[in-house]
């Protein structure tokens, strides 16, 4: 929208002045599916070269814009630049930086510019408990929190020096398949030691911050995590392929799941301000649904499918993860599919989607291209989503090479 706009102004002498230009608006929309691909009809897969570092490729049966960020191979002589999981942010909170896991190279966590994509350094003094146990801070863009042994740290990209935050007692982790804290500051983390498990809010100043009641853990394995709004924590206990919600203060039952929690999936916060559990569900879903996105929201004990069989989608293709870190643009999520690696036309296979839990929005974003090549696991799509939601970041073997590069798919709505 666009229209004139005169000023005038007057001295105190009575001179007046007129000067006049021209305004235009651009409509601003927090809708990732504009200038998407919509619907349920299948699409070509078309063949497409690797594309070189750096130089922006379209993907030709979708037509958004692809960036392979890292030349794992030429730049570092490894096997693997990926991002470590879809529920650890790899961007940080104002997107200046990112970070990507190396597998084989002269370091193992390599610092990116967050717009360029340029190497920036490898991060030294950083030694979190596993691959993926890091969280960006949800407000300093500086710094990530980590655990070492029995200590919380603050780690200073910038000066790679760290900061210890809080002793727990005994070795202490955020156990298998981790999920970002809380998105506040500052932030809520949950922990596992060799007997129990519990809650750490931590202060806004070191050895500042509160211990939950903690409770025996047995043999599970997992972590309790921290719901993104740092009302509730849930806990994957596996007990009949689901799991439950706490109270993070007393670690208290508040309900268990109505979803299964033994598949990929994600914790967010839709645009209400509600928590939400998203996750693919191989007829785990209550009566047995199935879907590539079923969401359970916490607070209002109710569930529903976006993407799945009560929508007319077929079964959910293997190989489906899901990332609902858009914590600037909240109630959005993505989600990558591996499925059949030869099927044309596609529709979810080897594709990557987003969807909104509140709307039920899906648009569909890019073939990812990974699966069959030497590298295994690491070379499932660990879809990222930026904190505006805009980029997404995913690892890619193409078309089943020997190895494993980060791309950065720019949607319609990403402005820089």
């Amino acid at each position: 929208m666009s229209g004139a706009v005169t000023i005038q102004v007057q001295d105190s002498r009575g001179v007046v002045a007129t000067g006049s230009f021209t305004l235009t608006v651009v409509p601003q929309t927090n809708d990732l599916t504009v200038g998407l691909v919509t619907g349920k009809q299948k699409v070509t897969y078309s063949a497409l070269a690797k594309p070189p570092k750096y130089t922006p490729i379209v993907d030709p049966d979708f037509g958004t814009t692809i960036v392979r960020i890292t030349d794992v191979a030429g730049d570092w002589n490894g096997q693997t630049a990926i991002p470590v999981y879809p529920t650890v942010p790899i961007w940080n909170c104002d997107e200046s930086y990112m970070i990507v896991y190396v597998r084989g190279g002269p370091g193992t966590y390599a610092l990116l510019n967050g717009k360029t994509y340029a190497f920036i350094k490898w991060l030294t003094g950083f030694s979190p408990a596993d691959v993926e146990q890091f969280d960006w801070d949800f407000t300093n863009p500086d710094i990530i929190w980590f655990i070492s042994g029995s200590t919380l740290k603050r780690y200073h990209v910038s000066t790679m020096t760290s900061e210890s935050w809080h002793s727990f007692t005994g070795s202490t982790n955020w156990g298998d398949d981790p999920i970002y804290c809380s998105w506040t500051s500052p932030p809520l983390f949950s922990v596992k030691t060799g007997t129990s498990v519990y809650t750490y809010q931590a202060g806004a100043t070191a050895n500042t911050g509160t211990e939950s009641v903690k409770i025996a853990r047995g043999s599970v394995t997992n972590s309790p995590e921290s719901c993104a709004s740092g009302r509730y924590v849930f806990w994957d206990t596996a007990t009949s392929g689901k799991g439950s919600f706490r109270d993070p203060a007393t670690m208290a039952l508040v309900r268990n799941s109505l979803l299964g929690t033994d598949e990929h999936g994600d914790l967010g916060i839709d645009a209400n301000g509600n928590d939400f559990w998203a996750t693919v569900s191989f007829d785990e879903g209550p009566g047995g649904a199935s879907g590539a996105l079923l969401v359970e929201w916490v607070a209002s004990n109710t569930w529903t499918t976006i993407i799945g069989g009560a929508k007319g989608d077929p079964y959910p293709p293997s190989g489906t993860l899901i990332s609902a870190k858009a914590f600037k643009n909240p109630g959005w999520v993505a989600v990558a599919c591996i499925g059949n690696k030869n099927l044309v036309p596609t529709y979810q296979d080897q594709e990557i989607m987003v969807a909104n839990v509140n709307t039920g929005k899906v648009g569909r974003v890019c073939h990812h291209r990974t699966g069959g090549g030497s590298q295994g696991y690491w070379a499932q799509p660990n879809v990222t989503l930026s904190p505006r939601g805009t980029r997404i970041a995913f690892p890619s073997d193409w078309n089943g090479g020997t190895t494993v590069d980060t791309y950065v798919v720019h949607l319609p709505t990403y402005t820089g």
